[in-house]
Formats: C-alpha cells, structure tokens, sequence
C-alpha cells in the first residue's frame, strides 16, 4: 500500500483520459482495487470519479439500435459505484439523484411520446439496467444508514433528505401513464421499503402512506399482479416483497 501512493495521481490521469474508451472495464477494476488498498488516500480522487461517473449517466443515448453498448457501459458505472460505495462520503448526495433520473428514462427514454403502457419490456437490456440501478440505489441508501447508525422506528431521522428525493420520484414513475415493468416495479418497491425506515413511521404515515398504497395498487393492477396492499396502519417492511418476484405485495 505505501508504494501504491506516488503512483496514484499519475493512476487517476490514466483513469480520466481513457474513461470514455473501451478500457472502461480495465479502469473500473483498477479504481475498486485502488479504494480498497488506500481508501484514506482515495477520499482525494472521488470528486473526480463522481464527475465521470455523472457524465456518462449523463451522456447515455436510449435509442433502442445503440442501446446495448451503452447498458454495458452503465452496467460497468452501476457494478463500480457499487463497489466504491464506503468511500463515496458526501457526494453519494450527487449521485443518488443522477440514478432516480436514470431509472426515469429508462422506464420512459421518450416522454409524452411512448406509446406503450408498460415499460421497459421484460428481460430486455433496458429492464436489466434499470433493475441494476434501483439496487444500487438501495445499497447507497443502506450505506447512508449504517454510516449514521440505527435509530427507532418512531423517530424522524435528521438526516432525511436523500430517501425523501427517492420517495416521490418512484411514487410518480409507479403511478405514470407509462409504469414500470412487473420486475422493475418490485424492485423499486423494494427501495421504497428502505426509504420507510430511513424516513421514520411518523413521517412516512404522516406524508406518504396513503398515496403509496393508491399507487403500488394501481401499479399492480396495470401489471396484472392481483390483491392489493393491505391497508393495517402498518409501515411496509423489506421482507414483505419480493426480490425479483411478481407478487401481490403488502403494506
């Protein structure tokens, strides 16, 4: 490890200059080894990596004839954030939102002018994707709460900015005219049952429930999933849906 460290300046130029090349797979391996080797060292380089890693989100074209080229360049984004997740510190802030509004065009790259009800279709390179990206967000999420440690179910956490600009962007893409395909749906049920603990029940009962329930119930209807959730009082919790499943899930 200490001879690692005069070489990483000259490892990030390497990393920036070839970023946008075919060695995006080489690099992402070299940054995850590098994070865990010299993570104190590391803390340096992230404004750099979180600067690229916004600009490929940024940059990525939906048009179904490119597009598998392009998922596996997120694919290589999402596996690397993943990976680097201890170490991104405050600027996980920048790139929670940057994931939301991937996960949005992904469901619906072209807004107001999709014909489809349903979206992506299932199994295709853009489902795939947008399941990889709601995951993610839910590791960063649970990496915010283990970073700010446990706090009781019945208190509003002080810190509840991110899962809240999680909260209504996912109530919204449920609830759109074009919705979430079964899988992509469930998982980002699932992420939503993170935001609830992190939220606090006070909070989540106070601002959300019910517009969540009208939502997911909607949801499943247009996706052909049968019941709806149960209305108890309760908070939903993450072991009530199903991971990758399509089944009626319960609040």
């Amino acid at each position: 490890r200490e001879h690692l460290r005069p070489y990483l300046p000259a490892i990030f130029e390497v990393v920036e200059e070839f970023w946008f090349t075919r060695h995006l797979s080489a690099l992402c391996s070299l940054v995850k080894r590098v994070a865990i080797a010299v993570p104190d060292d590391f803390n340096t380089y992230v404004p750099l990596l979180v600067r690229q890693i916004l600009a490929t989100i940024d940059s990525t074209d939906f048009n179904e004839s490119t597009f598998k080229e392009q998922a596996e360049r997120l694919d290589l984004i999402l596996q690397l954030i993943q990976g680097i997740k201890g170490v991104l510190g405050e600027y996980i802030h920048l790139v929670v939102p940057a994931l939301v509004k991937l996960t949005d065009l992904l469901i619906d790259p072209d807004p107001g002018k999709n014909l489809v009800r349903i979206s992506p279709p299932l199994r295709s390179s853009r489902s795939n994707v947008a399941v990889e990206t709601v995951e993610t967000l839910s590791i960063l999420l649970e990496t915010t709460e283990m970073n700010e440690g446990r706090f009781s179910e019945t208190m509003v956490k002080s810190s509840t900015t991110l899962p809240a600009r999680v909260v209504q962007p996912f109530l919204r893409m449920l609830g759109g005219d074009v919705k979430p395909n079964r899988t992509v749906g469930s998982i980002m049920i699932n992420c939503l049952c993170i935001c609830v603990r992190q939220l606090g029940s006070n909070r989540w009962m106070s601002f959300y429930h019910n517009s969540t329930l009208a939502v997911i119930c909607s949801w499943q209807t247009e996706v052909g999933i049968e019941g709806r959730p149960q209305d108890d009082g309760d908070e939903f919790e993450p072991g009530e849906t199903a991971h990758h499943q399509s089944r009626p899930i319960d609040i």
